[in-house]
């Protein structure tokens, strides 16, 4: 059985944006994950902030299995629509 869950983060941190984000959205699912999608918006390119956004997802999946993201303007979920944040969709197939 497929399952997904979705986690937003609107902090300034990269990195407590991304932990909030992905505690979130794993929360969603009754599985651990097999594959993220993470995107996250042009504020967090300072400071080295999508290094910190992965570094800090990797911290939870241990590079078992695949991540891909990218950067956005901004983006929808089922919270709101969001010009600054980080959103997550974990996914168990």
């Amino acid at each position: 059985m497929v399952s997904s869950g979705v986690g937003v983060s609107q902090n300034d941190d990269a990195i407590k944006a991304a932990e909030e984000a992905y505690i979130q959205a794993v929360s969603k699912i009754k599985e651990n994950p097999t594959f993220i999608l993470i995107f996250a918006t042009i504020n967090y390119e300072k400071e080295n902030g999508f290094q910190k956004i992965l570094d800090k997802v990797s911290e939870f999946t241990k590079d078992e299995f695949p991540v891909v993201g990218g950067t956005t303007s901004g983006f929808m979920s089922n919270q709101g629509v969001f010009s600054k944040g980080v959103v997550i969709l974990a996914t168990y197939i």
